[in-house]
This record gives structure tokens, C-alpha cells and sequence, in this order.
């Protein structure tokens, strides 16, 4: 995880120490205001994430976040609170409102594991937003690198909700930079589609996929796997003539083949890619709304679209386990994804209790810490529980 500097606004000084000697725990660099005016006078928007506490003598968090959607902020904002979760839920619509970006919420008192999980969504959220990440390469290195076979492709594993066998998993890129170390797809990929590189990257890790799903298949463990992509990329790259000829190359069947459009932009409309999804569900191809409950689909749209799978947000798993209004939501969406014949993926699960809360709703699959880290396809995946420490 990258060290992240955050400002810490709250007026309570045992709790501001708690945060910031929490957040250097973590490798983060925090600094403090614990009142509207030091506020101003340290903020900057050098930030990567400010922390406000939802109730302050001389001014809100709300006051302060209207500063912030003023100032056009940069930073994601994590609220904190002591009181009913309810309006940690309605402070945060109200800045998604104002195009202020929302890492999480806490309530007080938390834990640094709790914390910890709050800040480890930063590079989630910086590639779904789109934010500027530190590391910046250029056309040309990323060019260099996908001519050098510098990219691998890495499985995060996923069960069945009682954790008794690897289904398959969730794919994706990661750069094996000389000098950097292993950098995640959602540090680079955004960058790939400025420079013009999106497309051959995802045709490079569909072809990559699909060979795997072909040798697992041949050593008698077929698998099933799912690769994220936008819908402008499956119109260009011809996507269901490409995966057509894929599969028969390799000896795969299109049901073990999953492919991921992330709610957010399913939100903003389907344009001409509507018939391409239509066309690929008739092929047998799985069709999966990744990222569910941070967009602005609606449950009526789940009628309307060709999917049947859904993934929830790793955000939905971990509010669940402690606010009553999440896992009334995700109750809700498993009961009518199931009356319309579509699977659910739980991602992000992290412990034994988000596993339990789960496996009461009768959600399908899951995948997250609980179950396995990315990891590489190096070896076939057992079928033994629990499969925390398998592999690929």
C-alpha cells in the first residue's frame, strides 16, 4: 500500500492522536486540525484523504465538506462519528451529491484494523475515479513494457460462500516493473486508455486468461474466470468475434468465460454496446455488473440488462457486518438478483463474520482476504477447505 498523507479534522485531541498515531502505524503521514480555523489554515490540496468528524463545536462535517466541494477538492474524505450510522449513510450521499469522492465512513470507536481497511480502498478508488495516481509512467515505458512481457496476469480466487471449492476467480494485470516491484492494474490501467494502450492491454489479458481456463481444462479442473472492461473497449476490440476464436483455440467452453462492466459506468448508459452484451449472453458468455451499490443502478435495471451475475463493492461486504441499513440493501438486491436468475458475488469478504452474514442471505460466491490474495497461476487450485492458503 502506498503511504498516503491525510488530514485529520476533529476537535476531540485524544481521538486526533489515536487517528494520527493509527495512520503512521499504517505508513501513512497524517497531520491535524481540530477546529474550522486550523482547518483552513493547513488544508491544501496536496492531500490524498482528509478524515472529518461529523461533529464539531464551531463547525460541522458538513460545513466543512461544502468547503471542500467549493475548493474542488481532490482528496477522498472519510467521515467519522460517534453517533447513529444513519447519518454517517446520509452525509456521505450528500458528498457523492457534490462530487466529492467518499473513501468510507467510521464509526467511533474503531479499531486501526478498521482503519487500516477504510485507507486500503484508496486504489480502488483512484481507478475507478480516475484520480492521478503518484506513479506516472510514460507512453512510451508502457509501450516498452507490454513489447517485454513485463505484464503477467494474476487470479484473485473465489468459492462458493461455504468456502468448500475454488470456482474460479477474478483476473487481472499487474506490471512486473524492474525497478518498482509489482504495480496493480488500477495504478496503470487508467493511464493505458489516455495513452492508447487500453486495448491492446485487455486483448493481452483475454488471451492470457483464456489459455489458463484451456491448460486447467486439459489437467481435468475446469475453471471459470472474469476480466473487467469497459464497454467502449468491447466494441472496438470486436469482442464477441475475438472471444469466439479463443475459445475454440483453446478448448473452452463460453459459460467459463466472465465478463466484468463496472456498475459506474453501466449508469451512465449502455449506448451501442447494448446489443453486443444481448449477443454475447446468447453466445453463453457470462455477463457480470461489477462493483454493485456504488453506481446509480437501480434494481428495476436489473431487469432491463442482459447480466446474470452480480458483484457487490467491497464496500457493501465490509458495511454490512455493522450497519443494519447496508445489509437490509444487500438482503434485498441477493433476494431479487436470485428471482431474476442472477448470481452474486460478494468481494472484499475479509473475515469470518461478513462470511456468516452471507451465507445467511444465500449469496453464491465469494472472494476476498478470507479467501486467497492475487496471485499468480503457478499450480492448479485444490478443492480442499478452507482455502485460505490456496494457489493458482
Amino acid at each position: 500500500m502506498e503511504s498516503l498523507k491525510v488530514l485529520v479534522v476533529d476537535d476531540e485531541p485524544d481521538m486526533a492522536e489515536f487517528v494520527s498515531d493509527a495512520l503512521e502505524s499504517l505508513g501513512h503521514e497524517p497531520t491535524t486540525a481540530g477546529d474550522k480555523g486550523a482547518f483552513s489554515k493547513v488544508y491544501k490540496d496536496g492531500y490524498d484523504v482528509v478524515m472529518l468528524d461529523l461533529y464539531m463545536p464551531d463547525a460541522d462535517g458538513i460545513d466543512l465538506l461544502r468547503l471542500l466541494s467549493d475548493a474542488k477538492c481532490g482528496a477522498f474524505v472519510v467521515f467519522m462519528s460517534g453517533k447513529d450510522r444513519s447519518i454517517l449513510n446520509a452525509a456521505q450521499r450528500l458528498a457523492q451529491a457534490q462530487g466529492v469522492g467518499v473513501l468510507g465512513t467510521l464509526q467511533k470507536p474503531f479499531t486501526v484494523d478498521e482503519l487500516g481497511a477504510v485507507t486500503g480502498r484508496y486504489g480502488d478508488m483512484v481507478r475507478r475515479t480516475g484520480k492521478p495516481s503518484p506513479f506516472k509512467p510514460g507512453a512510451e515505458d508502457m509501450s516498452r513494457a507490454l513489447a517485454e512481457g513485463q505484464f503477467a496476469l494474476c487470479f484473485r480466487p473465489q468459492t462458493d460462500v461455504d468456502m468448500s471449492t475454488v470456482i474460479g476467480g477474478d483476473a487481472s494485470l499487474v506490471w512486473k516493473h524492474p525497478s518498482r516491484g509489482d504495480i496493480e492494474a488500477e495504478r496503470f490501467m487508467p493511464m493505458a486508455e489516455e495513452y492508447g494502450l487500453y486495448n491492446p492491454m485487455i486483448e493481452f489479458a483475454l488471451t492470457r486468461m483464456i489459455g489458463q481456463l484451456g491448460a486447467w481444462n486439459r489437467a481435468g479442473r475446469p475453471m471459470r474466470l472474469s476480466l473487467r472492461m469497459t464497454p467502449k473497449a468491447l466494441v472496438e476490440i470486436g469482442i464477441a468475434e475475438r472471444l469466439e476464436h479463443l475459445i475454440r483455440s483453446n478448448e473452452v467452453n463460453a459459460d467459463q468465460v466472465v465478463i466484468g462492466i463496472p456498475e459506474t459506468l453501466i449508469s451512465d448508459g449502455l449506448g451501442d454496446c447494448y446489443d453486443l452484451l444481448t449477443r454475447l449472453r446468447i453466445k453463453r458468455f457470462n455477463l457480470s455488473i461489477d462493483g454493485f451499490g456504488i453506481g446509480r443502478t437501480s434494481l428495476y435495471q436489473l431487469v432491463r440488462v442482459p447480466f446474470n451475475e452480480l458483484k457487490f463493492d467491497r464496500s457493501v461486504v465490509e458495511g454490512m457486518v455493522k450497519d443494519p441499513e447496508i445489509r437490509a440493501f444487500a438482503r434485498i438486491v441477493i433476494m431479487v438478483a436470485h428471482e431474476l436468475d442472477i448470481r452474486v458475488t460478494a468481494t472484499g469478504v475479509r473475515d469470518e463474520g461478513a462470511l456468516r452474514i452471507l451465507a445467511e442471505m444465500k449469496c453464491d460466491y465469494v472472494q476476498g482476504e478470507l479467501v486467497g490474495e492475487p496471485m499468480e497461476a503457478a499450480v492448479l487450485p485444490s478443492e480442499t477447505s478452507p482455502v485460505a492458503n490456496l494457489s493458482f
